[in-house]
């Protein structure tokens, strides 16, 4: 079974499948920017403060 599953997934990445949904996650990734809710400054996701006014963010 295991090799099968092995095959499956090779022959899946060679088809172009594979990358499809990779670029169609990422392009959905890049479109959900958060920003603070104070300032409104663009920020990466994984920040506790904004860098611009230092408002405490969503409480991470």
């Amino acid at each position: 079974m295991t090799v099968r599953r092995a095959s499956e997934i090779l022959e899946w990445v060679e088809s172009g499948t594979y990358s499809e949904v990779i670029e169609r996650r990422t392009s959905e990734k890049l479109e959900t920017a958060f920003k603070c809710p104070e300032c409104g400054t663009t920020l990466s996701g994984d920040e506790n403060f904004c860098g611009m006014c230092g408002s405490k963010l969503w409480g991470r």
